[in-house]
């Protein structure tokens, strides 16, 4: 039986011309500003490269797991985890064309990019240090992807779809305290014993046993 109990998203989001405001926000966490500090110290960086950051997010969920395992009327196991798991979303170029926009002709290079990394449940300097390798990562990767974009853009024919690759709108904020969920163990281990007691019960055959007779070789072989 798994059991997952999945605590809201914490996320920070922000573009270059749209940092967040430094003032205190209600019911932030310590991981929610150390996320928010990183975020503005790698927009204001980023933002002066020769190819700048025009979008930045971070994103952290917090996973929580409970597992009890039973056979043939007893329990056999109990599990419990947590985990956070980062994500990253990185672009730059422009809001018309930037790293994200579709390579005509190279399937693989428009392979979703799913990098979401396990990060510590306590330790605000690893996770800094985490959100500062991983941002670093997507900048190069991003940054390379969107000199393959620019090139594939020149040499084919125009596109009939000339959306941007991203929509530009207002900031939304929504801060909420984490859910809590409370698993009660001692009873989904009696519904386990229970449900899985009736296996444990040997299964009879009401067909009798036939007794093994060779059969006989002809005469002769």
């Amino acid at each position: 039986m798994n059991l997952p109990k999945r605590q809201p998203v914490i996320s920070a989001i922000a573009a270059a011309a749209m940092i967040l405001a430094a003032s205190p926000i209600q019911g932030a966490t310590p991981v929610l500003d150390a996320m928010k500090e990183e975020l503005q110290r790698s927009v204001k960086l980023l933002s002066q490269q020769p190819t700048p950051v025009y979008y930045l997010s971070f994103e952290v969920t917090e996973d929580r797991r409970a597992m009890l395992r039973a056979s043939f009327g007893n329990v056999a196991g109990n599990f419990e985890n947590t985990q956070r798991l980062l994500d990253i979303d990185l672009r730059v170029g422009s809001p018309e064309l930037d790293n994200t926009h579709p390579i005509r002709g190279d399937f693989f290079a428009n392979m979703p990019d799913f990098s979401r990394v396990e990060v510590p449940l306590e330790d605000l300097d690893a996770l800094r240090k985490i959100l500062w390798y991983e941002t670093d990562k997507k900048y190069k990767k991003a940054s390379e992807q969107l000199t393959k974009v620019r090139a594939n853009v020149q040499v084919k024919v125009k596109e009939e779809d000339q959306a941007g690759d991203f929509s530009a709108e207002s900031p939304e904020m929504w801060l909420e305290d984490p859910a809590s969920v409370t698993i009660d163990q001692a009873l989904w281990e009696e519904k386990l014993r229970r449900y899985t007691a009736p296996f444990q019960v040997p299964v009879k055959s009401t067909r009798p046993m036939q007794p093994f007779r060779p059969t006989p070789r002809p005469a002769g072989m």
